[in-house]
This record gives C-alpha cells, structure tokens and sequence, in this order.
C-alpha cells in the first residue's frame, strides 16, 4: 500500500529530549501482563472499563493505581552507536479518570498523549521543521501493564510568572507518499508522477493565517530526464520558485535520476485567504518527474476549532516568558505540556469567556490543549504479549533472528550447534522491537540488541532467518514474510546503492553511522549471514541440508578440491584473477587441489542474438556432482545467470542432484545472490533454498560491483578461509567477518553477503596426512624421484597438537601429479589466447592400508614423464573404516624428472580383462544402452597412467571408431599397485552388435589390447534372459537366477508363483539399488503367500522388472516342478 503522512501542529521552539542508555539486567516485560497498544498517528488516546475488559483483563478487580503505560515515542533509532537511546521501555504520565477511589469502575478511563512512527522536529536556529519518515514502521506501539507498583501519573507544573502576549503560533502540513523505488534498492522513495500528467495539485486544508506572516515551503523532488528541467512552484496561483534539476547521463551504471531540495518564502499578503493549495508543474522535454515531499510550514492564531490543538513556543521573542491567548475554547478544557514525551505535566491556565490564556517559558515548550468531553481516540490495535527478557542474555556464540514462520527450524539449527557446544540463542523480531525500539520495526534494533549482547558476554555470529526487503512497509503489497534488512541512503546510483547486513555487525562505540563510503567504513564484530527462506518448506530444505551436511554422509575426497571458474573477455581479466587465485592455493594451501572451468577454453556457439558455452555448463555440472568444496566464479553476471555466454542460469541450478557434494559458492560477479527483491529469486538464493541440491552457503553480491575490488575481497577470502586457529579450521562467519574487514573498499565491499549460516563449519577433511619417509630416508626437499624405479613411501596420519592419530584405521587414498604445465585457450570471438598451468597429468593413483595411524605404499614411476626437474604432488586423502573421521594431506617438495641409472627392465605386456556392468559378465549377452565398463588391467610393474607421451594412455575405441582417453578411470587397488580397476559409463549406445576394443601401457611402455563382442537392446527395453531355478524339479526349496540388462540401474523386481488355474497364490517384491547384472539371491521355500506348502505338480514363476529410471516393465515366465 502507499505511505502518505499528514501532520498538522501549531508549534513553539522544540528540541528532543535524550535518553541515556543504561545497561540493565532485566526488561520491565519480563513480569505482569502486558498488552501491546498501536497508533499511527500522533494525539490523544482514551482506554476505557469495556477497552480494559475486551483486552482480557478483570477491570474490576483492578487498582486504578497500578495502571501503567510504556512508550519511547516517534522517530527511529540513531545509527551511531555513540548516540544516546533508550535502552528499553520508558513509562510515561497518564492520567487515570475515577482512580480516586481505589477502584476501576465502568466509566472511569485512561488518557495518555500517544506519538505515532513519523517524527516531526522544530529547529530553533533555522526556525524550520524537519522531518523523519520511518522507514520500517507505520504504527508505534505502547505497552499497557497493571501491576503492584504504582504508575506515573500527569501532576500539575508550577504556575510561572506571563509575558509578551502573542495570539499565533506556527503551523505544519507534511506530504510525503511512498509509491516508487526507482532501482528497487536503497530507502529512498518517491511519490507522485510527473509525466504525461505534469501538473498536480494538493489542498492541505491550512487556513487562518496571521496577515503578517510569511509562508514557507521545504520540498524535495527528482527528475529522471536526458534533458535539464525543472519544478515550478506555486500557492493558490502565486509563483513562489522553482527548483532546476540537471541532466541526467544515460548508461547502464549512470544515475537514475537526481534529486533537487529547495526552501521557498513568500508572504502571506500575496496569497490568498483560502484554503492553501501547492502546485507543482514539471517543466521537461523528455523525461519524468517525482515529487518526494513537501513541508508546509505557516503561522496561524490560536484558536480551538473542536479538535486537540498542539502548539509549541516558536521564536516568538528572545528572551522572558510568553502569554498565549486562544479563543473560542469551551469551559473544562485541559491543557498539557508535552515537550517530554514520557513526563508530561499538566498547565493551569485563566479562562474569560470563551478566551484561554496561560503563561509559558521560552525554554521549549510544547503544549497540547484539548476538552475531555470530546470523544477520543482509541488505538487501532491491541495484543496480549508473553513475558520476555532480552536483557537477561547471558554470553552468546550464536544468536538467531526468525520470524515465526521459521522459529521451528531456526530452534533446530539452535540444537545443531548446541551438539558442537556453541551457545546459541533464538529470538523472534518483534521480541526484539519490543525492548529496543518500543515494537516498531527498526533495523538498529536488531543491531543493538547484539551490540547489548557483545558488549555484556560476548556475541560471535548473528544469523537473520529470511529474506531481506527493499520494501519493509509493503508498499508494493508483496505480503511476502521478510526480515529488515540494511538498505542504503543513495537509490538512485546503481554502484552505490545496496542492501547489506554488514550494518548488524558494526559493533564498536564509535560505529555504526556508516557514510557508506571508504572513509567511513567499519569493521565488522561478528559474522552475519542470512538464510533467505519466505516459506516454512525453504526454511525446512536449508534445515535438511545442514543436517545432512553436518553428518557426513558424503565424506570423501571431494572435500578438498576447490574449482575456479572464470569468464573470458575484458583481455582477460577474469582469468588471470582467477589463476592468481588458484596459484595461491596451489603454493600455500597445498593439501587443497585447485581444477579450472575456464570458458575460453571451451568452444562457443554463436546465434543470432545469443553466444553459448553448452560444455562449460556440462563442466560444470559435472564438477558438482561429482563433488567440490568450493566452487568461485569470476565475471560478468546478474541475478540468473554467470557470464555473457549464459552459463550456469537457472536451467542449471533447477537440475542439479547434488545432495551429497554441497558446495559453498564464491560469486565474484554482479547481483547473482540478490535476496532483498521480493518481486523475484536470484540464482543465489535458489542455491540456498532449493530441496537436497545446490549450495550449503554462497558469499555472493546483490549489487552490481568492480573486479577490481572483487579480487581484493577473492584474495582476503582465500588468504583465510584454510587458515586453522588452533588447530582447527574457522566457522564461515569468522572467515566472512575477516575477508570483509581485510578487503575494505566502501559500497562495493559491502555488496557481497553470506547467504546461510555463519556458524557452519565447512566439510573440511578432519585430520592431516603427512609422508615422512622415502625407501627409509626421512622426506626432504633435496629428493627426486627417479622414473623405472621402485619406491617405497611411508607416513602417517596427524591430529591437530601434530600427535600420531594410533586410533586411525582406514583406507589411503594416493595420486602422483607430474610437474606443472601450460595450457592455452582458444581465443573464442577474437581475443587473445589465456596461458594457465595446469596439474593434470596423474603418474599413480592408488590405495594403501592405514593402521594405527600408520602407512606405507609402493609405486614405479613410468618412462613417460617431463625430464626437465621440479616438484611433484602428491595429493592424499584418507578415511576412517566406518567413515566417522576422514583426514587430507599433499607433498609438493619432492622433484620429478630423472631416470633410474638402475631401471627396471620389462618386456612383459600388461593383462586386460573386459566386462559391462558387473564382473558376472558373460561376452555376447545384451546390455542396455547405458552401460559401465569394466576393466581389470595388471602388471608386474604398474601400469602407465601420464599422458606425457601421445599414445601410450589406457584408452577404448568403439566399434573401430577413434580411440577415447580414461586414464582418468583407472586406480590401483589397495596396497598393491601392479593391479587395479578402470570403470567408465559408456555414452549411450544405439542398438544392435558391437565391438569394443581397450588398449593399456606399463610403465615401461609395453601395451596390449583386450576386445569385446556385445549387443545392446532397444533403447527402454528391458531384457530378461538365463531364467532359471535350480533344483527342478524342488522338493524343499529352490533358488532362482536371471540375467537382465540393466545393470546399475535402481530396479524393482518381483517374483510371481503361478498355479494351474492362473491363480497368483505367492508374490514377492525387492528393490535393488544398483542392481547386478546376475540376480541368483532369490531363495523359495515353496510356500504360499499364506505359509502353507505348496502341493506337488507343476506350476508357472515370473520374473516382473520395473525400471525406477525410465519406468518401463517386463516380464519372463518359465515352468517350476515341486515333488512331495
């Protein structure tokens, strides 16, 4: 809905009275009943027997006495920490009609003087009203208590001596109406359009102005024009200014529009008496205009026209007291000065007729007068609130904002991190407006409730549980469920305007202002993060993967492989950050493998309107489900999408199966991980919400930003994210708090967000994996490694203290990289070629035994490697045996590139034997189109894995077609590297016969060649062959056998016992996962469904196979014989 304010005072000089923030154990919330009461405009409030009664309360019973009301008043908190703020809920003066006889009675009633959200100040130097519009909140909210203790009550002021006798006061009209947000971002919204329509009009109803006067007018508009233009100004037809406005540039990033802010004055004597009318005329060739607000500030005489009248000193005379008359005032009238808000006091005054006059101080005074026998107002809303003490918060890790949609998940992330001893903290958002900012919505609330909590005990990560808005007071009517968020002073520049949580973690006494530029950056205190979930399922999908992720079900050496993918173009600039990035983990943090999706090194396809990078997208599909801790793109990009070329757009993200292998995303591009839009979901939020797939968390912009500052945020991330404090690796929110506080670059360092939860830690391997010894010599940096020559390796698994783990029992799994190379890109479209090095050519790759925390392996380098000496890698990776504790490790010290000056001499080719879907394999049987290759390859020396020489890797050609490299594929087994296993999921295979042939090399270069003869059934059809049971004919049991074709495949397969009349009397159904391609497990006792045993004579089995891939069914009958 719009927001439009309308306030009408008659005012005396003002200023606001400060609250000093106290420190305090205990919320007056935390005892009695309280009852929550919202306004939404300034004035008088009446609470009566009947309002007491509907609210739940026994009015009868209760002591006039102990009514109690609490209120902080208009206006939103300061962001400066330094400025002074209720620290909680202030009680106010009310006054108590009837309370005399200690009884609450029907007809005795409450008054109280109530603020309503917006706030309206008098500046005495400039004689001018300003005006707060409150930006999260169109109610303020006062909290009713009866309790025990007596309330504060309105008392009389003393009577003081009069003065200048003055009959007028000013006067205040506010227009402001929120309809457009221009870029959707910031805070800055504007009202009316000007555009075709270029004048309008508004009537503010303001009369009675003192003839001598002068009228003035503060206004705020903006223009959206390639042209220079202007608002004209003018009252019931008079001129009174104008406000210019420039040319705005055109351009992607150029302004959106620019705002003009003006005060005009002209004197009452050249206007009018009517009512006073303004009109705003936008004068432009092209473009449109909006109007902001408008101040319209008069001096009127005082008179009492029926309804309350505010009125305040004014800079009416310099020194001494005042005398104000007021006229046609009624008798019985009430007169209250209500300059501080929580004590205001009651005014005697002198009446002649229908003629008020009373003395007043020109020390800022504020007054209200009004008739108590007029009917009041009452608040719009009421509500019974539990009891709360956010002030009792002891010392906290974790503290939890959710709206209640989310309290539930929110309450098990809480259990999660309780079970790895942190102290967590969950807290609803009206909780915290209760006690921080008297129930208005305000994003200073939240943060200085963790400022409370950090500066009493000690706060590390804070984490908002939903998606943040640009629109807090649904202006747009999203009614989405939403939590506050930050949104920047500037909404009309695209690169520097934002919506960022940063602001929660700016903690220090003298933060929190933020100018929003570099030099008035902060630092942040704790970790923040957010979980943008609108709905209960989101919030329960995020939960399920934390879940799942915490568990480990997926522990493997996917944990340690971080991928970097990088867009081309801009001479490129992304590529070379994103190698410099990989360096860096390739030399620092080498137990980490780095794998690179550069696009230009991938071919592009150009169509009309549209370049694609279809590979890319299959590269990178590929890579997360087969498993990357870390996933960092750099480039161009928007909410839907990576690159020019449309790589990774949603169409990806929607298919993605990766609930094993969660990734934490880095996004160093433009506004993909966007979550203050409600209009849409970026490609960032996608990831964090989506059900069992995407990402765990994302550091991602929601901004457009600058590479230049991307590297300087990539490069904090990386030089912390495997750091490990003692001893152990950091939770993301402290590596976030760090990347952003050591990569400070104003507007566009703030862009970037955590999207999920702060607290997590990632999956990193638990323990690590050293080589000590080489054939029995303790490892140095002096050793290089001699090819044809056998080696024997040794070392050990390490806790964090650098203790031998003696409880490690596991598997090691072991890969020997040759040295460094360099690669090329294409140069796609143009540009210029992209050197990178590349780690890619496996010499060994293997598994060795651990026992006590203790290994060793043996391996023969082949003769095909780069002779020209520098490290190898060795890259390790180990788990526990029941996958309770895993542990990582590399060697990047040793050298590479001599021959043995003994080497091993071998003539003997390796032995190849072929299979397709399991090692059950009998050649000639038909396979499904999709099927997996098997090999089992050895030889007394190991067989040759480097692709340093053309030729000599372990590849397969297809029906004679060119031969496919899957070095890739093969991997000794354990503790023996002479043997090991290759499987492959061939690529579909039409159908018909074929041959198969798969050629290998030993280190030593000796090759061989093993072929196969197979037939592949129509695609979808399912083949049941080799049925048969055995005995039959069966007297006790028999044992059934089938072959099929889909080997590997998730099968349902049901056995069927058939009699004579076509009767079913026995029916069983199992499930196979991946099913072998030989099912010979199925035992029958020869009974019915029912028990009974089955009469001798002949009988039909099925055998029914439902494919859960495609669906598809088929079933093969033969005859079963029982004897008795």
């Amino acid at each position: 809905m719009s927001k439009a304010k309308l306030l009408l005072v008659t005012l005396m000089l003002f200023n606001s009275i400060a609250h000093e923030a106290i420190s305090q154990s205990n919320s007056v919330l935390a005892n009695g009943t309280w009852i929550k009461l919202a306004i939404d405009n300034t004035g008088l409030y009446k609470l009566t027997y009947a309002d007491f009664q509907s609210y739940g309360l026994d009015a009868g019973s209760i002591d006039p006495a102990t009514i109690r009301l609490f209120g902080n008043g208009s206006g939103m908190l300061p962001q400066a920490n330094s400025d002074i703020r209720p620290i909680d809920l202030n009680e106010i003066s009310i006054v108590v009609v009837g309370q005399d006889d200690a009884s609450f009675d029907p007809g005795d009633y409450v008054i109280f003087f109530g603020q309503g959200p917006d706030k309206l100040d008098f500046d005495s130097i400039s004689n001018s009203f300003s005006y707060q519009n409150h930006l999260f909140s169109e109610l303020n909210y006062y909290y009713l208590n009866v309790s025990q203790s007596l309330g504060k009550r309105i008392t009389t002021s003393p009577t003081i001596a009069g003065g200048v006798l003055t009959s007028s006061a000013y006067n205040a009209y506010v227009h402001e109406v929120d309809l457009f947000n221009i870029l959707h971002s910031g805070r800055q919204w504007f009202g009316e359009k000007f555009d075709l329509e270029t004048s309008q009009s508004f009537s503010t109803g303001v009369t009675n102005i003192e003839a001598s006067s002068t009228i003035k007018v503060i206004s705020a508009v903006m223009s959206a024009s390639q042209q220079n233009s202007s608002f004209k100004l003018s009252i019931n037809g008079t001129d009174i200014g104008s406000l210019p406005i420039a040319a705005n540039p055109q351009g992607t990033y150029a302004t959106k529009g620019t705002v003009a802010k003006d005060t005009f004055m002209v004197s009452k004597g050249t206007v009018s008496d009517n009512p006073l009318e303004l009109t705003y005329t936008f004068e432009k060739e092209f473009g449109i205009g909006y109007l902001d607000y408008f101040i319209l500030q008069t001096k009127n005489v005082l008179q009492y026209t029926g309804a309350p009248l505010m009125f305040y000193t004014g800079d009416l005379t310099n020194s001494g007291n005042i005398t104000f008359s007021v006229t046609d005032c009624p008798e019985n009238m009430l007169l209250w000065d209500i300059t501080n808000h929580n004590n205001v006091s009651q005014i005697d005054y002198s009446q002649s007729g229908t003629i008020i006059t009373f003395n007043a101080s020109i020390d800022n005074k504020k007054f209200l007068l009004f008739n108590p026998v007029s009917e009041l107002v009452k608040p719009i809303d009421n509500e019974v609130i539990e009891n709360q003490n956010l002030h009792g918060t002891q010392a906290t890790d974790l503290l939890i904002i959710t709206p209640p949609l989310c309290e539930s998940y929110a309450n098990n992330i809480a259990q999660l991190r309780e079970s790895e001893g942190l102290s967590v903290k969950v807290v609803l958002p009206t909780q915290v407006y209760n006690e921080f900012s008297s129930g208005k919505p305000d994003i200073s609330a939240i943060r200085d409730y963790a400022k409370y909590i950090y500066d009493n005990g000690g706060l590390k990560y804070l984490l908002m549980f939903g998606k943040g808005t640009y629109d807090p007071t649904d202006i747009l009517e999203s009614e989405l469920n939403h939590l506050v968020i930050y949104e920047s002073r500037n909404s009309l520049q695209p690169l520097a305007t934002y919506g960022s949580d940063d602001y929660l973690g700016f903690l220090e006494d003298d933060e929190g202002e933020w100018a929003e530029s570099r030099s008035g950056d902060h630092t942040m205190d704790i970790g923040v993060g957010r979980i943008p979930a609108i709905t209960e399922a989101e919030a329960n999908n995020y939960i399920d993967k934390l879940i799942n992720y915490r568990q480990k079900g997926a522990i493997g050496a996917w944990r340690k492989e971080v991928t970097f993918v990088a867009e081309n173009g801009d001479q490129n600039l992304h590529q070379r950050d994103a190698e410099r990035l990989a360096t860096l983990i390739d030399t620092t943090y080498a137990a980490f493998n780095t794998n690179k999706i550069y696009v230009d090194a991938f071919p592009i396809e150009v169509n009309p309107g549209t370049k694609r990078a279809p590979l890319v997208n299959e590269e990178i599909y590929n890579t997360i489900h087969n498993g990357s801790l870390i996933i960092n793109y750099t480039g161009h990009g928007n909410e839907n999408q990576w690159a020019k070329t449309r790589i990774f757009d949603k169409n990806v993200i929607d298919s993605l199966l990766n609930k094993s292998y969660l990734p934490l995303f880095v996004t160093a591009t433009c506004e993909f991980g966007r979550h203050d839009d409600t209009s849409e979901r970026s490609g960032g939020e996608d990831l964090i919400i989506k059900y069992n797939t995407g990402a765990i968390a994302i550091i991602t912009t929601a901004r457009p930003v600058f590479s230049s500052t991307n590297y300087q945020l990539s490069l904090a991330f990386y030089s912390e994210i495997f750091e490990q404090p003692n001893g152990k690796f950091q939770r993301l929110g402290d590596i976030f708090r760090k990347t952003k506080n050591n990569s400070l670059s104003g507007v566009l360092n703030r862009s970037f967000s955590l999207l999920g939860d702060p607290s997590l830690r990632l999956s990193f391997p638990d323990q690590s994996i050293t080589i000590d010894s080489l054939n029995g010599s303790v490892i140095s940096n002096q050793d290089t490694l001699s090819t044809l020559q056998e080696l024997n390796f040794s070392g050990t698994v390490r806790l964090a203290n650098q203790a031998i783990d003696n409880t490690f029992n596991g598997d090691l799994e072991i890969t020997i990289l040759d040295k460094t190379t360099t690669n090329q890109t294409l140069g796609n479209l143009g540009a210029t070629p992209f050197k990178y090095s590349v780690r890619n050519n496996a010499l060994y790759r293997g598994k060795a035994s651990i026992k006590g925390g203790l290994f060793s392996f043996t391996t023969v380098l082949p003769r095909d490697i780069s002779y020209n000496p520098a490290s190898a890698k060795f890259t390790l990776y180990a788990q526990k045996n029941d996958s309770s504790l895993d542990a990582s490790g590399a060697n990047i010290d040793m050298l590479i590139g001599n021959s043995s000056t003994n080497p091993i001499v071998d003539s003997t080719a390796p032995l190849i034997q072929l299979y397709l879907g399991d090692t059950s394999y009998v050649e000639g049987r038909v396979v499904s189109p999709s099927s997996l290759l098997i090999a089992k390859i050895s030889d007394d020396f190991g067989v040759n894995l480097s692709t340093n020489q053309v030729g000599h890797s372990i590849s397969y050609s297809l029906d004679y077609t060119e031969s496919v490299v899957l070095n890739d594929f093969y991997s000794s087994v354990k503790d023996n590297f002479k043997k090991g296993w290759l499987y492959y999921n061939l690529p579909l295979l039409s159908p018909g016969k074929h041959t198969l042939s798969l050629t290998a090399w030993d280190t030593s270069n000796n090759s061989s060649t093993a072929s196969l003869v197979f037939n592949v059934s129509e695609n979808g059809q399912i083949i049941i062959s080799e049925l048969s049971n055995y005995p039959n004919p069966m007297r006790e049991s028999t044992n059934f056998t089938f072959a099929h074709n889909l080997s590997g495949e998730e099968l349902e397969v049901t056995l069927q016992i058939i009699n004579t009349s076509g009767q079913n009397i026995y029916q069983q159904t199992r499930s196979y996962i991946a099913a072998p391609s030989v099912i010979d497990d199925w035992y029958w006792d020869g009974r019915n469904t029912s028990g009974g045993k089955l009469n001798g004579g002949i009988y039909l089995y099925g055998i029914i196979i439902r494919s859960k891939t495609s669906n598809l069914t088929q079933t093969r009958y033969s005859r079963l014989f029982i004897t008795n």
